[in-house]
């Protein structure tokens, strides 16, 4: 499972919506990001 202060890659959409790109985050609140990922 995921830890606070780990670097990993989410989906981030392009403006336009035609595609996205994975980018690196910072994980900061875990399980706000958690949930986040889990109902979309």
């Amino acid at each position: 499972m995921f830890k606070q202060g780990e670097i990993v890659l989410v989906p981030v959409p392009f403006t336009d919506l035609s595609s996205q790109k994975r980018r690196p985050v910072v994980l900061a609140q875990i399980r706000k990001l958690l949930q986040n990922l889990t109902t979309s």
